[in-house]
């Protein structure tokens, strides 16, 4: 019959072979816990791949500039851009100075032209008269059939006028004519030029009589005629200021010269443009407002 010491050597060994299997199953649920509570560790530099190094410095370049992303354009459409600006700006100056030259055109033209402007009444106190025959543009018989500038009476210009009455420079400038040598138009000549129709360019000149003719300028010449005498020192290339003394009152190369002495004592005045006549074409109502224009004047009312 077996003694104490058998059962103990089996109890010995139950107990051990217990305690094996409690430390492998201990000892397996402690890895599974440290395997669900352990912290995930983050990579260091060394442990990337190449391709992430790469990925990660190209992040970091562009949130270092701005986080802007990079621009799909072509260097080339890049400069292009670039120059964009540039060239609007060359095409706003470019359009701003073909503007400023439009503009200026103008301006050079009419700086071209003549100015009709701060004229003086060449009669002291006179005013404009409305009488249709002293206008230009009236009909003459003897004058290549037209009247080419403004006449001067003293019953229709608001002034006394005889042949004392002083004719004064209408304004500042050269004298280019002055008829000191004078030789009264006589009734031959009369006669012949009527014979003639009163044509032509020499016998129109020789019924305006003894001239003076004053050059302001840009083409524009005044001219007196029908002159009774011309005042001491007026002649050619001598200069005149505006309102001046030139010459006295007259009715020389006219009609009445010949056939009524005396009876046509007036100033036939003109303003001329070139090779025409103010108001030329015009009715002579509209000449009568350019001079009016030219004078500064308001239109009196004839008497």
């Amino acid at each position: 019959m077996p003694g104490p010491a058998p059962l103990w050597v089996l109890g010995a060994g139950a107990v051990f072979i217990a305690a094996i299997v409690i430390a492998f199953v201990l000892n397996g649920d402690d890895e599974a816990a440290s395997a669900v509570v352990a912290p995930v560790e983050q990579e260091t530099p060394g442990d990337q791949t190449p391709a992430a190094q790469q990925q990660q410095a190209q992040a970091a370049a562009q949130q270092q500039a701005g986080d802007t992303p990079a621009s799909d354009e072509s260097p080339q459409q890049q400069a292009e851009v670039s120059e964009a600006p540039d060239a609007q700006q060359q095409a706003a100056e470019d359009g701003q100075q073909a503007q400023n030259e439009a503009e200026e055109e103008p301006e050079q033209e009419e700086q071209a032209q003549p100015l009709l402007t701060d004229f003086v009444l060449p009669i002291d106190g006179a005013c404009l008269t409305e009488f249709p025959g002293h206008l230009p543009g009236a009909p003459r018989d003897y004058r290549n059939g037209i009247h080419e500038g403004f006449d001067f009476y003293g019953f229709a210009s608001c002034s006394e006028i005889d042949g004392n009455t002083a004719i004064l420079a209408a304004r500042a400038g050269s004298v280019i004519r002055a008829d000191r040598i004078y030789e009264e138009l006589s009734l031959d000549e009369y006669l012949a030029a009527e014979a003639e129709g009163f044509a032509g360019e020499e016998i129109l000149d020789r019924f305006r009589g003894r001239q003076v003719w004053i050059d302001h300028g840009a083409g524009v010449v005044t001219r007196y005629a029908h002159m009774g005498a011309i005042a001491a020192g007026i002649e050619q290339g001598v200069e005149v200021r505006a309102g001046q003394v030139i010459g006295f009152v007259g009715e020389s190369g006219t009609p009445e010269s010949i056939f009524s002495p005396g009876t046509d004592l007036h100033l036939h005045f003109e303003i001329r443009i070139d090779d025409g006549y103010l108001g030329e074409g015009l009715a002579p109502e509209e000449a009568r407002a350019l001079y009016a224009g030219a004078f500064g004047i308001q239109v009196a009312e004839a008497p």
